[in-house]
């Protein structure tokens, strides 16, 4: 069953203010703002790790390479050839020891 959405509320700010006492929907929002403005700046820095994992991700949803392509408006060999995150190898010991 579908939470009940009372979508009169949507546009109260007071309404909404009162019901949000620890501010959920606004640190949400705010969580959102900074991923998609941190995928900005890194896209236009030239920092291709961001993109790869975004490319990873969208994968997944998608279930196949083409179907990530379009959600992302790139050519479907480029999701499928794009860089991806390199693994990272860990030797057993009694410290942090992994590297990239």
């Amino acid at each position: 069953m579908a939470p009940f959405l009372d979508e009169s509320l949507i546009d109260d700010a007071d309404s909404i203010a009162a019901r949000d006492t620890g501010q959920t929907l606004r640190a949400l929002a705010t969580a959102g703002a900074q991923v998609r403005e941190a995928i900005t700046l890194s896209g236009e820095a030239g920092i291709d790790r961001v993109q790869a994992m975004t490319v990873f991700v969208k994968v997944a949803e998608a279930g196949g390479f083409a179907g990530a392509a379009r959600q992302l408006g790139m050519s479907a060999p480029s999701a499928a050839t794009g860089p991806r995150p390199r693994p990272v190898r860990c030797r057993p010991t009694s410290g942090p020891s992994c590297s990239t």
